[in-house]
């Protein structure tokens, strides 16, 4: 079962009053960052402060790194500590086939892969491609809209019955928790089709 998240912006005022519990289960904020409700994922700058975050009671921690794969697998490898680190792939690695040496060398097990949706249909890597080769290294998606894309990895990962972390993160906008609300709306639609009420015929 998919698990949604809403990503909050670092200045994004939000009223804990005003949100529905069956809306998201959990979000995710920048390090350090206050919104006045239980945040149960990170955003980090560097590693050390994945660790931090983690230590700190946070569930997952989110890094997107700046150096090639290389150097990336090292540090990763020799950071101390568990907890779940989430890795965004968006200057990582410049061809699937890196990708795949990149996973392939990190002998943590509690590492998993964020897969930035937008991004992955811009390089050309999409979720018919991706799911099936990376799989269980899959810890999360990060969604920016409900358009083809989004719908496209909403359907594959629940039908390879994952139970990771599905984060909205919309652009900055003037409703950006409504825009959130709808993508929800959409893939839960889709993953979670309601049942069509039947009529009932009323007795002569």
């Amino acid at each position: 079962m998919l698990r949604f998240v809403y990503a909050l912006e670092k200045n994004e005022a939000l009223d804990a009053g005003s949100l529905r519990v069956e809306e998201f289960d959990a979000f995710e904020a920048a390090d350090g960052a206050d919104h006045g409700v239980a945040v149960a994922g990170r955003r980090c700058d560097d590693l050390p402060a994945c660790a931090r975050a983690i230590e700190s009671g946070a569930r997952w921690a989110v890094y997107r790194p700046v150096a090639g794969w290389r150097e990336v697998v090292s540090q990763l490898n020799a950071l101390p500590g568990a907890g779940l680190l989430l890795i965004e792939p968006w200057t990582l690695c410049a061809t699937p086939r890196e990708l795949w040496l990149f996973w392939e060398s990190l002998t943590r097990p509690n590492v998993r892969l964020a897969w930035p949706a937008e991004w992955g249909v811009k390089t050309g890597q999409t979720p018919a491609g991706v799911i099936p080769v990376l799989n269980l290294r899959l810890g999360a998606v990060r969604v920016t809209d409900g358009q083809a894309a989004t719908i496209d990895f909403a359907k594959r990962l629940a039908g390879i019955g994952f139970d990771g972390y599905f984060i909205v993160d919309p652009p900055a906008s003037e409703d950006r928790l409504g825009e959130a609300r709808k993508i929800v709306e959409i893939v839960r639609d889709i993953i979670q089709p309601r049942k069509p009420v039947k009529a009932v015929a009323k007795k002569a």
